[in-house]
């Protein structure tokens, strides 16, 4: 069953915690000289998300091929 106390309190959390990182982001902003206005966020367009998509993948091969196995990294015994 809804519980809009429940729903409430979740909202006013959520509230607080957008607030403060409101405040995070001008502060950082403000340490970093940066005017509040300076940021326009624009959809990606199709081709910009393939390509990101493909960059993550190959990302994700590479971080794989590197990362050492127990086999290749084995713990030494005394």
């Amino acid at each position: 069953m809804f519980d809009s106390g429940k729903t409430r309190r979740q909202i006013g959390i959520r509230k607080r915690q957008l607030i403060s990182q409101c405040e995070t982001i001008k502060q950082i902003l403000h340490d970093h000289d940066l005017p509040e206005k300076s940021a326009r966020f624009t959809p990606f367009s199709s081709e910009e998300l393939i390509d990101l998509r493909e960059e993550k993948a190959l990302s994700k091969l590479w971080i794989a091929c590197i990362r050492p196995t127990p086999e290749s990294n084995p713990r030494r015994v005394y």
